[in-house]
């Protein structure tokens, strides 16, 4: 059977991190049988980081190679029934999200002083005290730098969730009055699309950006139809 090495639930969600929610939706899309291993140490994955899927004695590590080890050993297309312009949308959006809108959303997680103190007080309050805070510390000077390496994290508060803003636009531009984004199924941009989304409207303080997903109706009538259809059951 499939394990999928993971952080953990948090926030509501099946995962701390959406991209290992992404995996979730994928495996749970392929019909596939797989078992949730929460609280593995990412330091032994190939990455160093999570999803990573044991299949026998291979590692498949990142959620995408994830999604074309799925499609290969299921034979299954994650977008049969997209035709050749909606393929090539699905890719620009998996991208806007994963390489965009995900980091401002890690931005409003580990940069918000306020946030970061509900996020210490969850993810490392079960260290020894001596070497809790140090460690905690240490984890977000680490990811703050990959924020601001990035770029989103160099702009001003405000100025990132304008830029989050239209992100969200498009995003429920090529929506519209559909269930999923290309239509009444889900397909793997909605595994994307659907996890980050939900992963900035959990965050355990009230900030602007999660505002902006929760303000809007269309996302969050989107939002429930990804939890009903591809969260994973067990």
């Amino acid at each position: 059977m499939l394990q999928l090495k993971s952080f953990g639930p948090a926030f509501g969600q099946p995962d701390a991190s959406p991209f290992v929610v992404k995996a979730m939706c994928l495996l749970t899309m392929a019909n596939a049988e797989w078992e949730n291993h929460p609280g593995s140490d990412p330091r032994k994955a190939p990455y160093k980081k999570f999803p990573a899927l044991q299949a026998g004695e291979a590692m498949i590590a990142d959620s995408e190679a994830i999604r074309f080890f799925l499609e290969d050993k299921y034979s299954v297309d994650f977008d049969e029934l997209l035709d050749v312009e909606q393929r090539g949308q699905s890719r620009a959006l998996v991208r806007m999200v994963e390489e965009h809108l995900y980091f401002c959303g890690l931005r409003d997680r580990w940069m918000n002083d306020s946030t970061w103190a509900q996020m210490k007080s969850i993810f490392f309050d079960d260290l020894p005290p001596v070497i809790g805070p140090f460690i905690a510390n240490q984890v977000r000077k680490s990811i703050i730098k990959d924020v601001k390496s990035q770029g989103i994290g160099r702009f001003k508060y405000n100025e990132m969730v304008q830029r989050a803003a239209y992100d969200l636009t498009a995003i429920e531009q090529v929506l519209g009055q559909q269930s999923f984004m290309f239509g009444d199924k889900p397909s793997a941009a909605d595994a994307s699309v659907g996890s980050v989304l939900a992963a900035i409207a959990a965050s355990p303080t009230d900030t602007a950006l999660k505002q902006a997903v929760l303000s809007r109706p269309a996302l969050v009538s989107y939002l429930k139809n990804i939890s009903a259809t591809i969260y994973p059951k067990n």
